[in-house]
């Protein structure tokens, strides 16, 4: 309750009545026209009651015009004549309002406040504190005539409306707005409630007494009345001079209610439901219609609990539940109305709908279910506005209203493998695994994993995976939001046909997630490669050539009826009869290889050429073909007839062939690799055509590497063939050699050299192979039974019906001899970005050039660019195109060409645009006829973010 000045009782008797005829008299002596008589207690425990209620009797008015108070007997007495009773007032301007209504209501509903406890009442000020007097317009001020009434002023009254809880309490606010725009201060106000309303008031307002209370026994008197309750639904007070802050208490100010000056407060509370309307009246205004001001109060007895926000993990639906019940008794309020609706298109309710309205059940709660409308889940913000139903003249109200949210993390993962949808047999392919985590919250031990496919050999992977069997698993401890992690797999092709890849990534809080792509393996099982002269060489009419044919099976199955067949020209001439020759070879394994021997004989000038074709039964053939240039021959053999001079006639210009071979003292078993050095010189005086070398090595020795590559390489033999040795020139070749056995007293490399005039020269070295330090030495095997070849290519078979003989028995090569040192003189590729430094988006551009060094041209000019993840290919340009079935554009294959002559150049350009920073490495590689071992150049550049 609002705090009181205490009033002092009334006396009785005749002392009361003495003092009330002094006080009329002296009101009559000073000419007021208005009288205040104490009030008579209608309870009767006294006669009067104490001040400050008093009896008002209205002995005078206001003159309309002059705006003086006047007495009705002087009027008659001097015959004045009224004036009008109103004038035509301007427009009344709006008084301000508050910048905080009271019991204004947040945008969310506030929690409801505790039982009601009474306002302290704040005056702004240092250092004084005055009391609110009430102005009592009924009564004079000592002989001060009233002013007169304004017809332009109003009453005002806020909140007009207000939604309360039962057992709180309102405060409105009242007050007289000028015409001048103002409050107006010293105003007397009257409040009341209708009948029939629940609710009675509490405090018509509180004014201060001062420091010596004296304002509370002079209210009445000579100071202003104080606000009075005279009923639980009637009141009277006035509006204030000073301005006020009402607290409840609290260190909040949001509940706080400011009483601006010239305004008038108070109280209203109910401890049931319903409704209360309140009026307020100012009696000293002349219009009936500005005078009074009406508002409800609806009372509910409730309180509810909003759904809370949550988070959701999946994309399974959510139940939101809003709970209603009695504020006083806590019991559950069924009937009540719950609307829901959702403010985001990322979710819908259930019957697909944004907007649904719920009653609540018999426990007071209102449920709803809200589902994500997208698969990634997602945020909707869903309003909630809790209604009381209608109940007799009263309409559905609004009580309370909130929102909420709701998140739905899906945690998803995602899966996807990269890779060549096509590749070789025995080519190796690159696949990229990208696992990623669409959704709104991290994944923990997630597991990745590949299957390494049927017909695949696993090669390496970045990072390591941890292999079991066939099976690759990497993991990740956590996978946050939105991250990416990348798994790279390269395997080898070692079957034919079509392979599957699957790869899956699994965790405990999500489901299991693949992905597949398949990878066509294909090959071209036959394969032949052919070395003999120089297709630029010059052969005189009359000479052979001869050619080595390797067939190789490099398929994954067996081969059934494999012939090789060649064509060739008219001008040339094989011993076995005219085009084409065949040869059966019957079936071949996979990985298989014969080497055969072919020799032909120029009989015509001019280009002559052979085609050799290899077909088996259900594999795509394979050819290759060679050509020589036949000339007339300027030194024809001589001839020797009856009519023939001496031996002097006869010319006897010829090429002489010496073969030199160098080598280490002595070699240790299994200790350094030795070098032996084979020289070839022509020591006639004609050109050496069609040279053929083939060097031998005891079962002691084995070739590890040979400079030039050879075009016989296998485990006791090693061959190469020259075009020509002009006269006083020569060829040097290198082997380098290990020694396998120790505890030899001679084991030997011998050399054969040939020409195609039938010239020919042999050499032999020899040294001991020691035993390794303090061993015995293995026992060596038995030594070979070898003769010097004459003709025939080292492990070639003749074809049927060709001169050269069988050189030893047909051998399988074990590996390929590795090359000492890069050929500066023949074929070459050079690699330039033009830049060291690149950044993310920036484009860069490769200049490649191949050029052909040799005084001959080169053939089957094949160029293969590999670019870095880093890069993406824009686009490239060439003499040549991209080679058919180029899908994966990191690694691509140019089409040969077909011819580079001597010294001749040419240029391809690759522009790439960098996707991401790390170190770039691009890489060339050029291979033709003259280079099969190819040749490699990298470019290293950089790239920041």
């Amino acid at each position: 309750m609002w705090r009181r000045t205490p009033a002092v009782d009334g006396a009785s008797g005749t002392g009361s009545v003495r003092r009330g005829w002094w006080l009329v008299f002296l009101l009559l002596s000073v000419g007021c026209a208005s009288l205040q008589l104490p009030a008579i207690d209608p309870s009767g425990r006294s006669i009067l009651l104490p001040a400050p209620n008093y009896t008002t009797v209205v002995g005078h008015d206001v003159d309309p015009v002059t705006g003086q108070q006047r007495s009705p007997l002087l009027d008659q007495l001097l015959h004045r004549n009224r004036g009008p009773a109103f004038t035509s007032p301007p427009a009344v301007p709006d008084c301000q309002v508050p910048a905080q209504l009271p019991n204004q209501a947040a945008a969310t509903v506030p929690e409801l406040p505790a039982d009601p406890v009474a306002p302290r009442v704040l005056v702004p000020g240092v250092c004084e504190d005055p009391m609110l007097a009430a102005h009592n317009a009924n009564t004079g001020c000592l002989g001060h005539s009233r002013s007169p009434s304004n017809p332009q002023a109003v009453v005002t009254l806020m909140p007009k409306q207000q939604i309360a809880a039962v057992g709180s309490e309102i405060i409105l606010l009242g007050g007289v707005c000028g015409g001048d725009g103002y409050y107006r201060m010293r105003e007397p106000l009257e409040w009341a409630i209708a009948k029939g309303s629940v609710g009675h008031f509490v405090e018509p307002g509180q004014a201060m007494v001062g420091r010596l209370g004296l304002r509370g026994a002079l209210g009445g008197w000579l100071a202003e009345p104080l606000p009075e309750l005279l009923s639980n639904n009637y009141a009277v007070g006035c509006t204030s001079k000073k301005a006020q802050v009402l607290t409840r208490g609290t260190v909040q100010t949001n509940d706080d209610v400011i009483v601006e000056s010239g305004q008038a407060w108070i109280g209203v509370t109910s401890p049931i439901e319903g409704d209360t309307y309140v009026t307020l009246m100012a009696p000293d205004l002349d219009g009936w219609e500005q005078r009074t001001e009406q508002a409800v109060i609806h009372w509910v007895d409730g309180q509810w609990s909003l759904p809370p926000a949550a988070v959701v993990q999946g994309i399974t639906p959510h139940t939101l539940t809003t709970q209603v019940v009695r504020r006083i008794t806590g019991s559950p309020i069924s009937g009540w109305l719950v609307r829901y609706r959702i403010l985001d298109a990322t979710a819908t309710f259930e019957d697909g709908s944004s907007q649904k309205e719920v009653m609540t059940d018999s426990e007071g709660r209102a449920n709803v279910q809200i589902m994500p409308a997208l698969a990634q889940g997602g945020m909707a913000r869903v309003q909630v506005q809790v209604i009381r139903p209608a109940r007799g003249t009263t309409d559905q109200l609004l009580v309370g209203e909130g929102t909420t949210a709701v998140t739905w993390t899906t945690s998803q993962l995602k899966i996807d493998i990269t890779g060549p949808e096509s590749l070789d047999l025995q080519q190796d392919g690159n696949y990229l695994i990208e696992v990623s985590n669409p959704g709104g919250l991290a994944l923990q031990n997630v597991t990745v994993r590949a299957m390494v496919p049927n017909g695949f050999q696993l090669i390496g992977t970045a990072p390591t995976a941890q292999a079991f069997g066939s099976r690759l698993d990497w993991t990740i401890d956590s996978l946050g939001a939105g991250e990416r992690r990348e798994f790279r797999v390269t395997y080898r092709a070692t079957q034919s046909g079509v392979v599957r890849h699957i790869v899956s990534a699994l965790a405990p809080s999500s489901q299991a997630v693949e992905d597949t792509l398949t990878t066509q393996v294909t090959v071209d099982a036959l394969y032949i490669e052919m070395w003999g002269p120089d297709p630029e060489l010059e052969v005189p009419v009359g000479r052979e050539i001869n050619y080595t044919v390797t067939i190789r099976n490099r398929g994954d199955r067996p081969l059934d009826n494999v012939v090789i067949s060649d064509r060739f020209d008219s001008g040339l001439e094989h011993v076995s009869g005219g085009s084409p020759i065949d040869w059966q070879l019957g079936p071949m394994q996979p990985g298989q290889e014969r080497t055969v021997g072919l020799t032909f004989r120029v009989v015509a000038p001019g280009r002559q050429c052979h085609t050799l074709e290899a077909t088996a039964t259900g594999a795509p053939p394979a050819q290759v073909g060679r050509c020589v240039t036949g000339v007339e021959n300027s030194n024809p053999p001589p001839r020797i007839d009856d009519n023939a001079g001496s031996p002097s006639d006869v010319d006897r210009r010829r090429s002489r062939l010496e073969v030199q071979i160098t080598g280490p003292q002595q070699m240790i078993e299994g200790g350094e690799p030795g070098n032996f050095f084979i020289t070839v010189r022509n020591q006639g005086d004609a050109p050496a055509v069609n040279v053929s070398l083939q060097t031998e090595y005891d079962n002691e020795l084995e070739p590890r590497a040979a400079d030039p590559r050879p075009v016989v390489p296998q485990r006791n033999r090693v061959e190469w063939y020259v075009s020509q040795i002009e006269p006083g020139g020569q060829e040097s070749f290198q082997v380098r050699c290990e020694a396998l056995y120790g505890n030899v007293s001679s084991s030997c490399v011998r050399a054969s050299v040939q020409s195609a005039d039938g010239d020919r020269a042999t050499d032999e070295y020899c040294i001991p192979i020691l035993p390794a330090d303090g061993a015995a030495g293995r026992t060596s095997p038995e030594p070979n039974d070898r003769t010097l070849p004459r003709t025939v290519p080292r492990g070639a078979d003749p074809l049927p019906g060709s001169q050269f003989d069988t050189f030893g028995t047909s051998q399988q090569r074990d590996r390929q001899l590795e090359p000492i040192r890069q050929d500066q003189r023949g074929l070459d590729v050079t690699i330039d970005s033009r830049g060291d430094r690149w950044k993310v988006g920036d484009e860069v551009d490769y200049l490649i050039v191949i050029r052909n060094n040799r005084n001959v041209s080169d053939n089957d000019v094949v160029l293969t660019v590999e670019l870095p993840p880093q890069l993406k290919l824009v686009t490239y340009t060439g003499p040549v195109r991209a080679a058919p079935g180029t899908l994966d554009w990191r690694t691509f294959r140019m089409t040969p060409i077909q011819t580079l002559r001597p010294g001749e150049s040419i240029e391809f350009g690759v522009r790439c645009r960098v996707s991401r920073p790390g170190d770039l490495t691009a890489r060339v590689e050029v291979r033709s006829m003259r280079t099969p071992t190819g040749v490699v150049r990298d470019d290293v550049t950089v790239a920041s973010p």
